[in-house]
């Protein structure tokens, strides 16, 4: 079984992976919004606080025909975002991946 919740336009999914209920954050963002950077901030210091409690927190937007994701799990990727000066140079660099 799984479920899927949206806040906004973050989602919420959960499901039964080895017997335990697992949850995930995708957290879609817009790169021609002046408030990513701060949304950034925002979902790093959640997931600095709550990083046990969910399998995935992940972050993803478009860049240049792609989709591409930062996984906000990762400590260096928080440590990213809070030292990032603008959004789109975290999600083309080296720490993001494709989605």
């Amino acid at each position: 079984m799984s479920n899927t919740r949206s806040s906004d336009r973050t989602s919420f999914f959960s499901t039964v992976e080895g017997g335990k209920v697992v949850a995930d954050i995708v957290d879609p963002h817009g790169l021609h919004l002046s408030d990513t950077l701060a949304k950034l901030h925002g979902l790093a210091k959640y997931a600095e606080k709550h990083v046990t409690v969910y399998r995935r927190i992940e972050s993803v937007a478009a860049i240049k025909g792609k989709l591409r994701v930062l996984d906000l799990t990762q400590l260096n990727v928080r440590n990213a975002i809070a030292e990032a000066e603008d959004s789109e140079s975290l999600f083309a660099g080296s720490l993001a991946s494709d989605y």
